[in-house]
């Protein structure tokens, strides 16, 4: 089981450095930042009003202490929760159903070792990762050593960044037993990831709620009841042991789900498909448009909820961004209406930023199918190279803008429950329309990596962490402009504080076009793997 774990880590090791790096930096450049933010009491007083609100602890979570600790505990909690959840659920079900579809568990267990030896190491694996993730993420909090009392008091509570760190890595563990447990149930990896997603997006909605109203659903979810830990505050280490048991009892569930299952098959059997093909499947385009049709609903529903969630928070902005002496300077100068949708365009970014996860899916479509030697059958018939990869192209034009006026629609539904007067319609469709240049640039550079990178896919997920960093954290970072303008987003005009030019937007076009043309061209020209 050692061997098989010490494996698994050399297949993952850069990933991993990856991971920790911009985990490590995130943490460590946000607590900085903090630290030099408040110039006196009354300032940290205004910002622990701000994150008191309703809406933002619907958002981020609640705050237990009035000091630049607690406000970076709420701040950052949830978020970089989210990051090792994500981490674990991709390295889980790479090494269970992902390579139990591609073969490769199928040669292990020609090997003489267990049934359940595989899965044992790879949460093994999950074990120690998480571990030393919330060792070094506890120990570089504590380095910056934030003041956890009253502003210029000096007292920091370097436990406080050891239990910070602790929760996180519990709360990665408790996602990879989920993961392993949803690898039993599926009978693909699409579907793992579906379920591990979805687990972690209801999870979320219920961290949510409790926050606001039902304490019960928050202490369920496992991204609620880390702060009732209250790094920096109590201490308290009983939500951490109620994550490591209930990760204990998941994983030997799925332990033994693994072991009575058999190789390739889910405890949840496959909907069965037509016994005839319906019209979409006979053009190449149909065909690309069916198989990426369960990812556009599963995502026209993640986007519109996000939408709606973000819209719900207007209600109330402008209360408290009046009583607020830093957000007043930031939109001095604007009043009324205008100050909503002012604050709305500092979210839109975020939000076109996830709108693009699908976009870069539905052209790797094509590297996906490619592993798994399906393209062989097709590409064996009258049909050419180019028009494979410009069918899952045109689906993914196709769906960046659906994703951004779901976005702008579920924004304009709950601004209207909460406020009197709702935020235009039309001014959020510019608002989310306007990034639909930068949607169509990532997918020109999924056609480029497919096209001439195949093996390095990866690039683009990071060069999409860059833009959701540099878009959400850079005024708080103070981080250069330059570092913006590295992204398409930054160079999108944040309507309505800004006046659309049509100038960048058309520039990131033909950018977008010149990239498929390339993908094109060396699709057609490199061999096809499998």
């Amino acid at each position: 089981m050692w061997i098989l774990s010490t494996f698994m880590f050399k297949r993952d090791r850069w990933n991993l450095i990856l991971w920790f790096i911009g985990l490590i930096i995130l943490n460590v450049a946000v607590a900085g930042a903090f630290g030099e933010m408040f110039q006196t009491q009354d300032e940290l007083m205004s910002m622990v009003a701000t994150f008191a609100n309703p809406a933002i602890i619907a958002m981020v979570g609640p705050i237990y202490s009035y000091s630049i600790a607690g406000i970076f505990t709420q701040s950052m909690l949830v978020f970089v929760a989210i990051s090792v959840a994500i981490m674990n659920i991709f390295m889980v079900s790479r090494h269970t159903r992902a390579d139990e579809e591609e073969g490769r568990l199928e040669v292990l267990r020609s090997l003489p070792i267990g049934r359940v030896t595989i899965l044992k190491s790879v949460l093994l694996n999950s074990v120690i990762i998480n571990i030393i993730l919330a060792l070094v993420i506890g120990l570089s909090v504590g380095a910056t050593q934030m003041e956890s009392g009253y502003l210029g008091s000096g007292i920091s509570n370097f436990m406080g960044a050891i239990i910070y760190g602790a929760i996180l890595g519990a709360t990665g563990f408790v996602f990879a037993a989920f993961t392993a447990l949803f690898v039993q149930l599926s009978e693909n990896n699409r579907s793992v990831l579906s379920y591990s997603f979805m687990f972690l997006g209801v999870m979320y909605l219920l961290r949510a709620i409790g926050d606001m109203n039902i304490e019960i659903l928050s202490i369920i979810s496992p991204l609620g009841i880390g702060f009732r830990a209250q790094p920096f505050v109590g201490n308290y280490i009983w939500p951490i042991f109620i994550l490591i048991i209930t990760s204990i009892i998941v994983s030997l569930l799925a332990i033994y789900l693994n072991g009575i299952r058999d190789l390739g098959a889910g405890f949840i059997a496959q909907k069965p498909g037509n016994e005839k093909g319906n019209f979409l499947l006979k053009s190449q385009f149909g065909l690309a448009f069916k198989l990426t049709k369960g990812s556009l609903i599963g995502w026209a529903i993640t986007t519109f909820v996000l939408g709606a969630s973000y819209g719900s928070v207007f209600g109330d902005i402008e209360t408290f961004i009046n009583s607020n002496d830093i957000f007043r300077q930031l939109f001095a100068g604007i009043e009324g209406q205008d100050l909503t949708l002012g604050f709305m365009s500092f979210i839109v970014v975020v939000m076109a930023i996830v709108c693009t996860i699908p976009v870069i899916t539905s052209v790797y479509k094509v590297k996906g199918e490619e592993n798994k030697n399906r393209l062989e059958h097709i590409l064996g018939r009258s049909i050419s190279r180019t028009k494979i990869i410009i069918s899952y192209t045109i689906v993914s034009i196709i769906k960046a803008p659906i994703m951004l006026f779901l976005v702008g629609f579920g924004l304009y539904v709950a601004s209207f429950s909460v406020m009197d007067d709702p935020l235009p319609f039309k001014s959020l469709t510019r608002a989310v329309m306007a990034y639909l240049p930068a949607l169509w640039m990532f997918t020109g550079l999924a056609a480029l990596i497919v096209g001439l990178l195949p093996k390095l896919t990866g690039i683009i997920w990071a060069y999409l962490g860059y833009s959701l960093v540099t878009a959400y954290f850079g005024q708080l970072l103070e981080l250069p402009e330059i570092m913006n303008k590295l992204t398409p987003f930054g160079h999108i005009p944040t309507y309505p504080l800004e006046i659309i030019n049509l100038e960048p937007l058309v520039i990131i076009t033909i950018i977008s076009i010149l990239l498929v043309v390339g993908g094109v061209f060396g699709y057609r020209k490199r061999d096809i793997l499998g």
